[in-house]
C-alpha cells in the first residue's frame, strides 16, 4: 500500500483449516503445505495476498481481542479458499475422499461464520492436500451446506440471509444459528466461542471479556444490540431438560422465541450466569 498508493487496491484470499488436518506442531511439515495451497490460489485468483490463521495472528497479548475480530477479516476477502487434507497420526492406513475431508472442516465452531460472511462474488474453492494435482473443486456458497454440513436444511437457510435471497427475523436467526452452532463439538474451555461467534455475525459487539462464561458473553451480547428481546425471551422458555446447556434453544411446552412477549427488560448481568430484571412483577397464588 505505501508502494502503490492510490493506485492499487490491496485484494486477499482468506485460507481456512482445521487443526486436525494441519497441525501446528513443528514436527510436520503442513505449515509449509498450507503456505503451498495459499499462494497457489492467491496466483489463481490474481491478488498480491493471502490470509492464514497460523501466520497472521497476533502475539498472545493481543490475541484475545483478534481472535474475534476474524468475521471482519472474512468480510473484506476477496474470496474463501478451504485447505484440507488428511488427518494426522493414527489415521494414515485410511483414504479419504475431498467429501469426507470437507465434512471434517465443517465440523468447526469457526467454519460457520467463514462460510456465511465469505463473499458472494465468488465461489468458494476447495484444493485437497494428497491426491494428484488438479483443479480445485469450486461451490458455489448456495450449495455448500449440502456439502459440508450436516444441518444443512438449517444452515442453508442462513446461507440464503447473507446472501440476500431470503430475510430471517432478528429472531428466526438467532434460533437457527444456535440450532446449528450446538450440533458442533466443542471443548468445555472454549464455550464462550459460541458466543463469539455469533458475536461475528452482528453489528455491536462488546469488550472480549476472557473471564466471562460463555453465558455471560452472551448476555453482553445481547444486551448490546437492539435484539428484540431476545435475552428476555430466552430466559423465559423451560428446557425440557436441565442438563441442557443454556445455547439449546427448546422448550417443555415446544414454544418458541418469538410466541414469548417478555413485559420486563434485563438491564444488567450477574456472576453466576444471573441476570437483573428490571420492573419484574409478582403474584401470590392462593391453592384452594
Amino acid at each position: 500500500e505505501k508502494k502503490h498508493r492510490d493506485t492499487k487496491t490491496l485484494q486477499y484470499i482468506f485460507i481456512a483449516y482445521t487443526t486436525i488436518q494441519f497441525s501446528h506442531d513443528q514436527k510436520r511439515d503442513d505449515m509449509e503445505v498450507l503456505h503451498s495451497i495459499a499462494e497457489k490460489a492467491a496466483r489463481r485468483a490474481g491478488v498480491q495476498v493471502y490470509w492464514l490463521a497460523c501466520s497472521c495472528m497476533p502475539e498472545d497479548k493481543y490475541l484475545a481481542d483478534d481472535v474475534y475480530r476474524i468475521s471482519d477479516v472474512v468480510r473484506g476477502a476477496h474470496s474463501l479458499v478451504n485447505a484440507v487434507g488428511p488427518p494426522g497420526q493414527g489415521h494414515e492406513s485410511r483414504v479419504y475422499t475431498t467429501r469426507e475431508l470437507l465434512k471434517e472442516w465443517g465440523r468447526r465452531m469457526w467454519a460457520f461464520p467463514e462460510v456465511l460472511l465469505s463473499p458472494n462474488t465468488h465461489p468458494i474453492l476447495i484444493y485437497t492436500h494428497g491426491t494428484s494435482e488438479g483443479e480445485p473443486w469450486q461451490k458455489p456458497k448456495s450449495k455448500f451446506p449440502s456439502e459440508a454440513w450436516v444441518d444443512a436444511s438449517n444452515s442453508r437457510q442462513l446461507v440464503g440471509h447473507y446472501e440476500g435471497s431470503i430475510m430471517l427475523s432478528p429472531l428466526e436467526l438467532v434460533t437457527i444459528a444456535f440450532q446449528c452452532l450446538s450440533t458442533r463439538p466443542l471443548k468445555e474451555e472454549s464455550e464462550a466461542d459460541i458466543a463469539y461467534v455469533f458475536m461475528g455475525l452482528l453489528r455491536r459487539r462488546p469488550r472480549v471479556n476472557l473471564s466471562d462464561s460463555a453465558f455471560q458473553s452472551f448476555s453482553r451480547l445481547s444486551i448490546s444490540n437492539d435484539s428484540d428481546k431476545l435475552l428476555e425471551r430466552l430466559i423465559c422458555l423451560l428446557p425440557k431438560s436441565t442438563k441442557r446447556k443454556w445455547y439449546v434453544i427448546d422448550d417443555i411446552w415446544d414454544r418458541n422465541l418469538w410466541d414469548v412477549d417478555p413485559f420486563c427488560p434485563v438491564v444488567g448481568v450477574c456472576l453466576g450466569d444471573s441476570v437483573v430484571l428490571s420492573g419484574a412483577f409478582g403474584a401470590s397464588i392462593r391453592w384452594k
